[in-house]
């Protein structure tokens, strides 16, 4: 069965994404832009002593764009070693033709070489006039490429779903994500590993996303597609056109894990409202699939008289599950903090933890004193259902 993943820790935005949007002159739009491409960085990694080849697609890889030539600005200090094309080295303000980029090699100046770096600019579209760095790291151990993780992400007609890609390192490293092709009956926002996808009203079916990871050393995964279906929920909600987890709410509803409200023949969910400490419980045990039963005996709590003993049989299904302490009191009717949700939330999962899930209850406990907003639950009571 197809997975939806929420996504809930921060990344850093793909410089290619952001590179797409331009002025009809050519120019950058916003000045962010041009400081994002003045950090671009080509990254390489060879073994001590080893030399560094290059590809064409190295480095339209690192800008984003296709390259008729570049021209090398900046030489390696004679120390590094010698930037060579076809075997001849290279000399400062040098154009090299596409055709010849395939035959660029570095070669260290000796074993001892740790790291090396040169500039060069490109001639390609949106780049005119900036110099980017490649840089060049020597390591005892060779560095192996990450590989994508592919999953397919369901969605629902007219309601954005945002999830998240992954990616494994062999060793450890953080990878960035670079999009090869974006889906074509949909629009695509992209934050690091986060992706949010939104289908063009009143799509159904087919599209897919294809992207590849790179490390920090410059290893590249290869390219992989994420397959994304969308189907008709026949439910759609009125205030959450602008929610990146509208699937998520109404995945939830579906299963009858959170409620909603119908009015004037239209339904509503409420995203911004808050959670109180009762309601959360019964959302938590309902996501989770957990059977409750009306309680045999009183709570441990002295403040439960208010509410129904519907919600009392699932606040007793927590305490049984150790989800709710018995400290005298629960406060039912107050406002859920994101930590205390957090809280509620690793103590059911226990041990079953998904990567997703324990970055969801990590994300949740920064600014952790905040009330949990319905929409805060609908990402992480998914990913409990799950």
């Amino acid at each position: 069965m197809k997975k939806l993943l929420a996504a809930f820790f921060a990344c850093v935005i793909p410089v290619t994404a952001a590179f797409s949007a331009r002025a009809s002159n050519g120019g950058d739009i916003s000045p962010a832009i041009a400081v994002l491409k003045r950090a671009t960085v080509l990254n390489k990694c060879a073994l001590l002593g080893e030399t560094v080849s290059f590809t064409k697609l190295d480095y339209e890889t690192a800008i984003g764009a296709d390259i008729r030539y570049l021209t090398v600005t900046a030489l390696p200090e004679k120390s590094e070693g010698t930037l060579k094309v076809n075997g001849v080295n290279v000399i400062s303000g040098q154009n090299v033709a596409t055709g010849s980029l395939d035959a660029m090699t570095f070669v260290p100046a000796d074993a001892n070489v740790k790291e090396a770096s040169f500039r060069f600019r490109a001639c390609a579209e949106g780049w005119e006039g900036t110099d980017v760095t490649c840089r060049m790291v020597f390591t005892e151990k060779r560095n192996l490429p990450p590989s994508l993780i592919p999953e397919g992400v369901s969605v629902y007609k007219n309601a954005s779903c945002e999830f998240t890609v992954r990616a494994f390192d062999p060793d450890g490293d953080d990878a960035e994500y670079v999009i090869d092709g974006y889906p074509v009956n949909g629009t695509l926002k992209t934050q690091g590993a986060i992706m949010v996808y939104t289908p063009r009203p009143g799509f159904t079916g087919e599209d897919s996303l294809i992207l590849h990871a790179v490390d920090k050393y410059g290893g590249r995964s290869e390219s992989t597609a994420f397959d994304i279906t969308v189907t008709d929920a026949g439910l759609a909600f009125e205030d959450m056109s602008d929610s990146p987890v509208h699937t998520q709410a109404i995945a939830l509803a579906g299963k009858n894990a959170i409620d909603y409200t119908l009015k004037d023949g239209k339904y509503y969910f409420e995203p911004k409202k808050t959670v109180t400490r009762i309601d959360f419980t019964v959302m938590l045990i309902s996501a989770r699939g957990i059977r409750v039963d009306t309680p045999a005996s009183a709570l441990p709590f002295a403040d439960t008289d208010g509410i129904t003993a519907g919600k009392k049989a699932y606040l007793a299904k927590a305490f049984s599950l150790g989800i709710a302490e018995n400290t005298g009191v629960f406060r039912p009717t107050d406002a859920i903090t994101r930590a205390e949700a957090a809280e509620f939330a690793a103590s059911i999962a226990s041990e079953d933890v998904s990567p997703q899930l324990a970055s969801a209850i990590e994300e949740l406990k920064q600014n952790g004193g905040l009330p949990l907003t319905r929409e805060d639950a609908a990402r992480l009571l998914y990913l409990i259902s799950e």
